[in-house]
């Protein structure tokens, strides 16, 4: 079985129509044993061992991206595509663009709103020649480099691999920015739950392990939660942070006063604008902002320019 001709299709009319719906046409196979020639993945295999994939190498498929993945586009929700399963049998690990070296035979089943395939055949193994990680331009002289950076709730539990991982993403593929708005910095005991909200001893290890990668030195600031109040894994105390590298013109603007609680504001006029508090916090009490991360603010200048930074995560 290959996937299906009508790939790109989806069910309008209500009628049950295999021959041109996508859906349909899967639902006729449900609870079969099929197999799905030349898979290839078009998403990341995610935590529960679940990998989007497509059949035919993607000839059916439409309309795939640029990086291999699948659009999602008004009136076609993708129905060519199957969730790869690891329940009964070991998978690989798979990236965008990846190929399975042989068929995934199993037997295809439905949950959560998608068809999976519970794959059943031993030993298939993965042809890892996908998506390969972006590089960035260095910033010029006259250029200022600002990045979003997600640390995957680091803290001082992880292995140092882990740090030297996210590391080396930050110097070699995003070439080190001048300001980095940092995502997912939990305390210096991770989930353990025992009041401790600092997170001085994770960043001090970020940064080394960024300098150990041949990058150069970062100094951060950051505002520490209240205890178990901005959600993410319990006991880590998840936030944002600001790394800043001065050897190229950066340099953090400190306002005293801001902390957990208190909201920033915005005060002045004209080049006489400035933050109330630096680093500060966006309206914490917010019900928005209800276990959830705070966005943070900061004041930067790079060679006399004046920069306002957001750090937000969702």
């Amino acid at each position: 079985m290959i996937e299906d001709d009508a790939a790109g299709s989806v069910e309008t009319s209500g009628a049950f129509d295999p021959g041109n719906d996508g859906i349909d046409y899967w639902e006729t196979l449900e609870g079969m044993r099929v197999a799905l020639n030349n898979p290839v993945a078009v998403g990341a295999t995610n935590a529960f061992g679940e990998t989007q994939v497509v059949g035919d190498n993607g000839a059916n498929a439409s309309v795939r991206t640029a990086r291999g993945g699948l659009l999602l586009r008004p009136n076609d929700a993708n129905p060519e595509r199957l969730v790869a399963d690891d329940a009964l049998v070991p998978l690989p690990d798979m990236n965008v663009g990846d190929h399975y070296d042989q068929s995934l035979v199993g037997v295809l089943d439905y949950n959560f709103g998608n068809f999976f395939l519970e794959v059943t055949s031993f030993g298939v193994g993965a042809i890892h020649d996908g998506v390969t990680p972006e590089t960035t331009d260095p910033a010029g002289q006259n250029q200022v480099a600002v990045a979003t950076f997600n640390f995957e709730n680091l803290d001082t539990t992880d292995p140092q691999s882990k740090f030297d991982r996210l590391a080396g993403i930050l110097v070699h593929n995003l070439q080190a920015p001048d300001i980095v708005s940092g995502e997912e910095v939990q305390d210096n005991n991770g989930p353990t739950d025992n009041g401790v909200v600092d997170a001085n001893q994770t960043l001090d290890q970020l940064v080394a392990a960024i300098q150990a990668q041949g990058g150069p030195h970062y100094d951060y600031r950051l505002i520490n939660p209240v205890n178990d109040q901005d959600g993410g894994e319990p006991g880590g105390n998840i936030r944002q942070v600001f790394l800043f590298r001065t050897d190229r013109g950066a340099s953090f603007i400190d306002r005293p006063g801001g902390n957990s609680t208190t909201p920033d504001a915005v005060v002045g006029t004209g080049e006489g604008t400035q933050l109330l508090y630096s680093p500060g916090r966006i309206d914490p009490a917010n019900s928005a902002w209800n276990s959830s991360r705070k966005p943070l603010a900061g004041e930067f200048t790079y060679h006399g320019h004046h920069l306002f930074v957001i750090a937000n995560h969702h």
